[in-house]
């Protein structure tokens, strides 16, 4: 009963309004978990005999998972974006601050966008997204518009040049059973 729900959520994604216009949907099983704390990883049961290419963004029904990093023909390899090697262009919804999402220092439990200025106004309960940029003929690797997390700290030191933005991510990393590659994006110079 609980697979079912968890298809009929990625079904509801799918043919939702905030599914990336431009992308075909490969959802598939993760079929290999983390393999440590400090490589944050999985393989997905789908490979490029499924369309799956290096470099397609993976997310669920709840946010943004990570990018495809190795493809064979029949499974694919992960990064998360909770891998202390993950970098997100990403942007606070209703406001212009913009910035990277990476690990947070600890577990990565939590995300941080670093980089924004000091005199953006960002407040806790915040939803930070993808930015999804294009500058001439060079895109960024995900879509306009996926959900990361929430906003759940924000500071401002005097010795800071940038305020340090802790988000807490939609996704449960440590649960991930089913995920949905976006294959065939605008994002490819399109």
């Amino acid at each position: 009963e609980a697979e079912l729900q968890q298809i009929k959520e990625i079904v509801d994604y799918i043919q939702g309004p905030s599914f990336p216009t431009g992308y075909e949907a490969v959802p598939t099983a993760v079929i290999a978990k983390p393999p440590s704390i400090f490589a944050q990883q999985v393989t997905v049961a789908a490979g490029s005999s499924n369309g799956v290419r290096l470099d397609d963004p993976v997310v669920t029904d709840e946010g943004l998972v990570g990018i495809v990093t190795d493809v064979t023909s029949n499974a694919a390899r992960v990064q998360l974006l909770t891998d202390q090697d993950s970098h997100v262009s990403a942007r606070v919804l209703g406001s212009s601050a913009f910035g990277i999402v990476e690990r947070g220092p600890s577990d990565g439990s939590t995300l941080v966008l670093n980089r924004v200025p000091k005199d953006e106004v960002v407040d806790e309960d915040d939803i930070v997204i993808t930015s999804g940029w294009r500058v001439g003929g060079l895109t960024s690797l995900y879509p306009r518009g996926i959900a990361i997390g929430k906003v759940s700290g924000v500071s401002r030191r005097d010795v800071d040049l940038y305020t340090r933005i802790q988000v807490t991510p939609f996704v449960d990393f440590d649960s991930l059973e089913h995920v949905i590659v976006l294959t065939g994006g605008q994002t490819r110079g399109q």
